[in-house]
């Protein structure tokens, strides 16, 4: 014991580095950790349309979806190369070529992901400018890594609205409405908005 006091004593800056190294290393496991199971970060929502009538969408969910998947068959410890050619081309993937018990990993893995649901809160269509839009992400599986999370957008970037009147646009053609409609079989379409 008086020998480990005394390398102790000798040799501070020594041990305060390797203290400093094992706390810097644990916190960027934590820290990695934290944010690859937290799928929520990962998403991106999209809108589109118009002010009052804008759709929220979520624009990398296949990219998240096959994230996830990547995770999980990495949990479950298959091999990099079968996980690359599954999560690339799942349709294409012929699962026979695999040993029995890496089919029955491949389907509990399948099977623990749909226990996952990425979606919605609340409207994601009729969006104005402004509006909130709240994704959630909610894990039923414990065996997952994938944490329960949500998060708001501000819906932002709806082209504004014109207000259209037929009378005007019929006024201003050169030719009368039923000629451009037997010639050019011109349809309209309107919807009212009330």
């Amino acid at each position: 014991m008086d020998k480990f006091k005394t390398f102790i004593t000798q040799n501070k800056k020594l041990v305060y580095g390797v203290i400093a190294i094992i706390v810097i290393a644990a916190g960027a496991k934590i820290g990695y950790d934290y944010h690859s199971n937290n799928i929520i970060s990962r998403i991106e929502v999209k809108f589109y349309g118009y002010n009052g009538h804008g759709d929220a969408v979520i624009s990398n969910a296949e990219s998240v979806n096959k994230y996830m998947t990547r995770r999980v068959l990495q949990k479950d410890h298959i091999k990099k190369d079968v996980i690359n050619k599954i999560v690339s081309h799942p349709d294409a993937f012929d699962y026979s070529m695999l040993s029995s018990e890496d089919q029955y990993k491949i389907q509990s893995s399948i099977e623990d992901l749909s226990s996952t649901r990425l979606e919605f809160k609340g409207k994601s269509t009729e969006l104005k400018n402004g509006d909130k839009v709240t994704v959630t992400f909610k894990n039923s599986n414990s065996e997952l890594p994938f944490r329960d999370g949500k998060k708001t957008f501000t819906v932002k970037g709806l082209k504004k609205t014109t207000k259209f009147l037929p009378i005007r646009f019929l006024t201003n053609l050169k030719s009368k409405p039923s000629e451009l409609m037997a010639r050019d079989k011109l349809h309209f379409q309107v919807k009212i908005l009330i």
